[in-house]
């Protein structure tokens, strides 16, 4: 029989068609496999700014996702402000909201987040009071709590507000001056996504800009002190905070 050169033969080009399929098919897995992790930050347009004693608040809707073909540790999210004058505060994200639509509150910690995952929710930044200012924020919650009780037993007309004593509201109002850093003017934002390898964290930098009736919206609940509201219960209808457009100033 007369040989036949193997590239006239059918089962040769067979066989060399069904492995290049073969590896085409196997390319992208293993091209994922062999990719180190890579992260991507997303941050909704608008953030929401408001206080709690004078306690800086933001909140933020943030989506990561994991782009890269390994699993990523997430240590934690902060968020970098530098105020006009070159005032720098550093705030942490405490905790976030499973669902879309806020409810309760999760506590954040490390987490985390493998090859094509993302993680998107409503994230809640602030800082913890130090122990002393925990000592004295609790000791004036208490007072005025106690105070707005007693006059509520004694008040013949229960349709009629009681206000907590003047100066205990003084040194509640002390306390958040100390504390309040929402001044009008145009703030840099840094949001930065922290993990255990620092090779994968990533920034993300804004600008803002804070008015007048902005800065005056939030000064005004401490006027709502004196009735215990936004002292030790809340109503985000009177309070709701002010909600600021972010700029991007990096792509």
């Amino acid at each position: 029989m007369e040989d036949v050169p193997f590239y006239a033969n059918f089962n040769f080009w067979s066989v060399l068609v069904a492995f290049a399929a073969l590896i085409i098919s196997l390319s992208k897995p293993i091209y994922r496999l062999i990719r180190r992790g890579k992260l991507g930050l997303n941050v909704y347009e608008k953030v929401l700014i408001t206080h709690s004693f004078g306690n800086p608040n933001l909140q933020f809707h943030l989506i990561i996702n994991n782009m890269g073909g390994r699993k990523v540790l997430i240590e934690s999210f902060e968020a970098e402000l530098t105020k006009e004058e070159g005032t720098n505060y550093l705030i942490k994200a405490q905790n976030y909201y499973k669902e879309q639509v806020p409810q309760v509150a999760i506590l954040f910690t490390r987490f985390t987040l493998f090859p094509c995952e993302e993680w998107a929710h409503i994230t809640n930044f602030f800082n913890d009071f130090t122990t002393a200012e925990e000592r004295e924020y609790k000791s004036l919650v208490k007072e005025i709590k106690d105070d707005l009780e007693r006059k509520s037993r004694t008040q013949p007309d229960k349709n009629t507000k009681v206000e907590a004593d003047e100066e205990i509201i003084k040194r509640t109002k002390d306390f958040f001056h100390r504390k309040f850093i929402w001044s009008p003017g145009d703030y840099k934002l840094r949001i930065k996504v922290n993990c255990s390898n620092d090779k994968y964290n990533i920034h993300r930098d804004f600008r803002f800009t804070l008015f007048e009736s902005d800065s005056e919206e939030l000064r005004s609940y401490t006027d709502k002190y004196k009735y215990g509201l936004g002292v030790y219960y809340y109503d985000y209808r009177e309070m709701p905070g002010v909600t600021v457009k972010l700029h991007m100033v990096n792509i």
